[in-house]
């Protein structure tokens, strides 16, 4: 290891590169774990000794080491220094060829019909979750736009859009993914949708046949059990824990499952990371099985430490996980517009089921939204709501340690619009969630994402359209509600 810091580490940075000093670094380092170049358990160099061997600022090292250990590349013990992380030698090298598909065509199947007794949300009450604050949106920026496109629109841009979204947005958003998702894509491969149920709807109608089986999060979004039930498909729920899906026993409980579903940046409703092992490990099985991915990167944009976790899709050399993404949470819900990266010869069968399933966002819409990436308003937009989402999910946390503390765990919080806590004393969040109703707040309770029986309760918690009072007012209703409620 010490040649490799000494010399090819320091020859490295000192290259011409047009990226900052602080991304080669820990680009360099992540690439020396993934090929092997550093071992697994090997100690890293303290930040300090690194900093000081490569003649670089330390707050660089620190930079490095922090985003390697967010995405689980390297292990940091207390007193004892860095370490890399257990990554299996056959993960970590390079993938072998893709298989060839199965000879069956991938083709689109007519669902069965939806029953939409289940399709009711709750009035947005404190603590709904899934909802941005709409009086930060820039409104009278996006009305400008758009009144542009409609006294100007041509033919084409009033008639029916392009099959698979309309061509400016859709290189404002490659450019996007390349930069802040560390997503290579060629624009032709982006399919533009009506939100990101219609990529699940697609992928469930496109990938999978009646009587398929797919691994789903346990717990998980519910959307995601109504498309594959009415598909007739057998969801396969496989238990969350602190590095996200357990994908050995994904692998053991569906060896033969024709998709995985998961949310690896940000596993909604935990909040829990897909560590870097079982990234590689999940891909690995879906070439050796000739299956497919799809990542819901649903709320990507918010993250509170550190850089943003790259992308599933960016460490991929197979061409075996889809990217499934949505402006709902970033800008607003009615905008519906989201999108799906696809390997290129999947792109064809998709537009075709799309066009059956709904078509596209209005062309108008899509124009706007183009142009408002293009102006740099997008990302303005994130700049501020990020910081005023993290102001409010601080404050939230020091509200349940305040009045629920002894009854209340709080589960990750480095990212996204809400926060998942557990029930620490045993009573039913169900119950807990009625007394609150009661109150008139809102707490969805953990155990309505769940397929299966959870080892615990809790709450999932929104914070992202809310006003620190409502904040707090909240959470005395919440710590109330647990009072009310028999242990």
């Amino acid at each position: 290891m010490e040649p490799f810091f000494k010399r090819q580490l320091s020859r490295s940075l000192t290259s011409k590169s047009r990226e900052s000093i602080r991304e080669r670094l820990y680009a360099l380092l992540k690439s020396a774990i993934i090929d092997g170049r550093l071992a697994p358990s090997a100690k890293l160099p303290s930040s300090r000794e690194l900093a000081t061997n490569l003649k670089i600022a330390r707050n660089t090292a620190t930079y490095a080491y922090e985003q390697l250990h967010a995405e689980g590349y390297i292990i940091t013990q207390h007193g004892a220094g860095s370490f890399v992380a257990e990554i299996d030698p056959q993960q970590r090298a390079p993938f072998a060829k893709t298989r060839a598909s199965r000879k069956k065509q991938i083709r689109s199947v007519a669902s069965t019909e939806l029953d939409f007794a289940d399709l009711s949300y709750p009035r947005l009450r404190p603590l709904v979750s899934g909802s941005p604050d709409l009086d930060l949106f820039p409104r009278e920026d996006w009305i400008r736009i758009y009144n542009r496109f409609i006294r100007r629109s041509s033919y084409s841009m009033l008639h029916y859009g392009h099959d698979i979204g309309y061509k400016p947005l859709r290189d404002a958003i490659a450019a996007h993914l390349a930069t802040y998702r560390g997503i290579n894509c060629d624009s032709d491969q982006i399919l533009i949708l009506c939100g990101s149920q219609q990529g699940i709807d697609l992928c469930s109608r496109t990938l999978c046949y009646p009587g398929d089986t797919v691994i789903i999060e346990n717990p998980t979004y519910s959307g995601v059990r109504r498309a594959l039930k009415h598909r007739g498909i057998k969801a396969i729920p496989i238990d969350i824990d602190k590095d996200g899906l357990i994908v050995s026993e994904a692998i053991t409980s569906a060896p033969n499952a024709r998709l995985a579903i998961t949310t690896p940046s940000h596993q909604f409703p935990i909040g829990a990371r897909l560590s870097a092992a079982r990234r590689f490990e999940l891909i690995r099985w879906a070439n050796e099985t000739d299956s497919w991915i799809l990542e819901d990167d649903y709320d990507s944009e918010y993250r509170y430490a550190g850089q943003p976790i790259q992308a599933m899709q960016g460490i991929d050399t197979t061409g075996r996980v889809l990217y499934l993404c949505t402006f709902s949470k970033s800008l607003f819900p009615d905008v519906r517009i989201g999108y799906i990266v696809l390997p290129p010869h999947l792109v064809a069968p998709f537009a075709e089921a799309r066009a059956i399933n709904a078509g596209a966002p209005p062309v108008t819409f899509q124009a706007t939204l183009a142009t408002f990436m293009e102006e740099g308003r997008f990302h303005k937009h994130l700049r501020k709501t990020r910081k005023v989402y993290q102001a409010r999910r601080d404050h939230l946390v020091e509200k349940i340690e305040k009045y629920c503390g002894n009854a209340i765990e709080i589960g990750p919080k480095d990212g996204g619009m809400h926060l998942t806590v557990f029930v620490k004393t045993g009573q039913s969040d169900q119950a807990i969630s009625e007394r609150a109703r009661e109150l008139g707040f809102e707490f969805p309770p953990l155990s309505r994402y769940a397929s299966k029986p959870l080892k615990r309760g809790g709450f999932v918690l929104g914070f992202a359209s809310y006003s620190e009072q409502q904040i707090e007012d909240a959470i005395r209703g919440l710590a109330q509600a647990i009072a009310r409620v028999d242990r």
